[in-house]
């Protein structure tokens, strides 16, 4: 239970921490006071502030009103977010020069996305870091010599089948099936049809345990599918020199930035056309239990979750979505067009609406959690 709990918190402490780094240094390198730089949502727990005058750093308990020159760092009581509150964000009057309705559009369009890009730096450092220790991938056969630690190992597991219902999961590696070592493809797809439709035992390797899961395939597959209805490759650790596992990094963003995209879309055009909507979505206790499975299989696969989670913030927080950095940065084109920004009190509303609606959506996925994929048992499992 407290390893998880605390893997989470590192997890989501280190995206928010990231994401809000970026607000704070680009608003101060663009001259904007920041006032707060708050970990979690109000109300504040425990705050630190430089003294105006002995220099020094106080302790300030509880959400009493701060009145200094210099920034409140802060940890809240609510851990699901974060914040940079910035001199005039709220649109006050004031024309002083470090406020932040002051600068000009592009100044303040910085500021507000340097969030998104710092979430898509996190994921392109860890990725390349991933990349110079030796990160499993699929093997390519041309460069077989240059992997280690070859094995066959389980890509998907489709819901439903009897692979899923035998309790194989993804990233599982096969040892063997039904007394037979597997050591290539060739190995798991001869075994399976030796077979011929009998109970089998699969010996499995997950994280550090080995597991006897026995299972009966199909004996009628459908095109398309295979008997246990599992996918397979042959995964290795390869090394790359810093040079390549960079710019091997900075591609894997890309293509995730790309197929985040992608995924919205059909899910966007599912919804408008009426069909059946097969997106998968997670909240806290997903996230939590997915971050407790990954860590159990190592630390190199928590780690490309966490660079995962990292570019998945960095895409929604861009999209123009109310109470988001992508709809406050829509309010300032609006502005930009119009020859004058819009209303305190339409924006206001717009980004009030937004952020309860978002909040209902994770109230509503946290359900999902709990019904789906037997995250209810995960969950109870947290503790």
């Amino acid at each position: 239970m407290i390893t998880t709990i605390l893997l989470f918190i590192i997890v989501l402490g280190l995206l928010i921490f990231v994401h809000e780094l970026g607000h704070y240094l680009v608003a101060v390198r663009n001259g904007v006071k920041a006032e707060e730089f708050g970990f979690g949502f109000p109300p504040r727990l425990v705050g630190t502030v430089k003294n105006d005058v002995t220099g020094k750093y106080e302790i300030v308990w509880g959400n009493k009103n701060i009145e200094a020159k210099n920034t409140v760092f802060s940890l809240n009581w609510i851990p699901l977010g974060g914040f940079v509150k910035m001199k005039g964000e709220n649109k006050d009057t004031s024309t002083d020069a470090d406020n932040f309705h002051s600068q000009a559009a592009w100044p303040r369009v910085k500021i507000l996305s340097a969030g998104v890009l710092m979430n898509f730096l996190l994921a392109w450092v860890i990725f390349a870091v991933i990349y110079m220790v030796g990160a499993p991938q699929e093997v390519n056969p041309g460069l077989r010599s240059e992997y280690t630690n070859v094995q066959v190992q389980l890509t998907s597991v489709e819901p439903g089948s009897p692979a899923d219902v035998m309790g194989l999961k993804p990233f599982d590696a096969l040892q063997s099936i039904a007394g037979t070592p597997i050591a290539t493809l060739t190995d798991v797809s001869g075994t399976i049809t030796r077979q011929s439709g009998q109970s089998s035992e699969f010996v499995v390797k997950r994280g550090e345990e080995i597991l006897t899961l026995s299972g009966t395939p199909r004996t009628t597959v459908a095109p398309g599918q295979g008997a246990y209805g599992f996918s397979y490759a042959e995964v290795g650790l390869r090394q790359l020199p810093w040079y390549e596992a960079v710019g091997v990094g900075f591609e894997r963003v890309i293509e995730m930035i790309g197929a985040i995209l992608v995924g919205l879309g059909a899910l966007i055009w599912s919804l408008l056309s009426g069909g059946k909507v097969v997106a998968e979505v997670a909240g806290p206790v997903g996230i939590a239990g997915y971050v407790r499975d990954f860590a159990d299989m190592g630390w190199v696969f928590l780690a490309q979750f966490t660079a995962m989670l990292s570019v998945n913030l960095g895409v929604i927080n861009a999209l123009p979505i109310p109470a988001l950095d992508g709809g406050r940065i829509l309010m300032i084109g609006v502005e930009k067009l119009r020859g004058r920004a819009v209303s305190e009190k339409f924006e206001l509303y717009f980004h009030g609406l937004g952020f309860v609606a978002l909040i209902g959506l994770m109230l509503w996925v946290t359900v999902l959690d709990l019904s789906k994929f037997n995250l209810g048992e995960k969950f109870m499992g947290l503790f």
